[in-house]
């Protein structure tokens, strides 16, 4: 696999992450001192392959129950929202703002498995 970018420097507080087209280079800056080390680019990339083969079931099954989460909410919600119009009551509305915000949470976790999982199947592409 060979994958080529210009160099490229990231600092993060007192780290420095440098990289090149074949290695990444670690600097960590405390004060007078610098503690640096060299990492093979191809290495961090079967690493990261590595992470994604054995990462991927698990996002894939935390998708599934997030997407089943979402339905039963967002059923919960449609119940409410049609028997508060038969019927009005302070308790009806607080459920239902209850499982608007469950619907919320759940899409957010859906859209952020969702991309995840995207990110991985695209890592483990780059292997075949």
């Amino acid at each position: 696999m060979r994958f080529t970018r210009p160099r490229h420097v990231v600092r993060v507080a007192n780290v420095f992450i440098d990289s090149d087209e074949h290695t990444i280079t670690i600097r960590i800056v405390d004060g007078t001192r610098t503690l640096a080390t060299e990492i093979w680019a191809s290495d961090v990339a079967r690493f990261l392959m590595a992470i994604a083969e054995v990462a991927l079931p698990f996002v894939v099954s935390y998708l599934e129950c997030g997407e089943d989460a979402l339905k039963r909410w967002e059923k919960e919600y449609a119940g409410l929202a049609e028997t508060l119009k038969r019927e009005e009551s302070r308790y009806l509305k607080e459920r239902l703002a209850e499982a608007e915000e469950k619907v919320a949470l759940w899409k957010e976790r859906v859209e952020k498995y969702r991309a995840l999982k995207e990110c991985l199947e695209t890592i483990l592409s780059l292997a075949e």
